[in-house]
């Protein structure tokens, strides 16, 4: 397509470009549209009755050019067009796509540590709990609570579409995938990539792009909204909370 392609029809200006007998070019309805403006999607003629409507040159220039956006870019428009309302906590993100992990000043990753209750029960509910600081006593007193909590780092993962999570990973433990996630996870920081799990290796390998992705474009907002959106909803906060009754073997309330 040339440069100086332009998708407007323009009229006949003069009598010798219009051919001899036809009419005087009719000016268009509506006022001219702002350099600032999107050209109209489609062609402002009026069709005759009945006549199916077809894709002006306009809206299929603009397919085209959003072809050629870089993934960056279509990210920063599917954040800036979209709320993510849920924020996943992942035990490791979906292989389906690439990820990046977010870091320095509060993103850090290994700045701080949060106790976590992993879940296991399979039943569509949280992965993980939020373990309140105040309890983490209540667990170690009972032999039969005490492995079931440990510290994790938490990284704040985006994919190239721009949707963002929490990956959760532990920090203290010396088993196999857990040394490997912490390495995956130190490696994500500054280049894209697929965690794809090695059961005979007892880890984690991590495939490249083919093509450069670009910058990651972040979601807004601070790590604080971030933090609350993902574990609002799956705090473990009280000596009552049903899922400590039931693990303590006490009948719910």
């Amino acid at each position: 397509m040339p440069d100086d392609w332009d998708e407007n029809i323009t009229e006949p200006t003069s009598e010798h470009e219009a051919g001899e007998g036809a009419p005087p070019p009719q000016p268009r309805a509506g006022n001219p549209p702002s350099p600032d403006e999107d050209p109209p999607a489609t062609d402002e003629r009026e069709l005759p009755p009945d006549t199916p409507a077809t894709e002006g040159p306009s809206s299929v220039r603009a397919r085209i050019l959003a072809a050629r956006k870089a993934p960056e870019q279509v990210a920063q428009l599917i954040a800036s067009q979209s709320e993510q309302l849920s924020v996943p906590i992942y035990k490791r993100p979906p292989d389906a796509s690439y990820w990046r992990v977010r870091a320095g000043g509060e993103w850090e990753p290994q700045a701080s540590e949060v106790l976590l209750l992993p879940r296991k029960d399979g039943g569509g509910g949280p992965e993980f709990l939020l373990v309140l600081p105040d309890l983490e006593p209540v667990f170690n007193r009972d032999p039969r609570l005490k492995n079931l909590v440990r510290y994790h780092y938490l990284a704040f993962v985006t994919d190239v579409r721009g949707r963002v999570g929490w990956w959760a990973v532990p920090s203290r433990s010396e088993n196999d995938w857990h040394v490997s996630a912490r390495t995956a996870m130190r490696r994500l920081i500054g280049e894209w990539g697929m965690i794809k799990a090695d059961s005979a290796a007892k880890g984690y390998n991590l495939e490249r792009p083919e093509d450069d992705l670009g910058k990651p474009v972040w979601a807004p907002g601070s790590y604080e909204d971030w933090f609350v959106k993902g574990f609002s909803d799956k705090l473990l906060d009280s000596e009552d909370h049903p899922v400590l009754r039931e693990l303590q073997g006490r009948n719910a309330r």
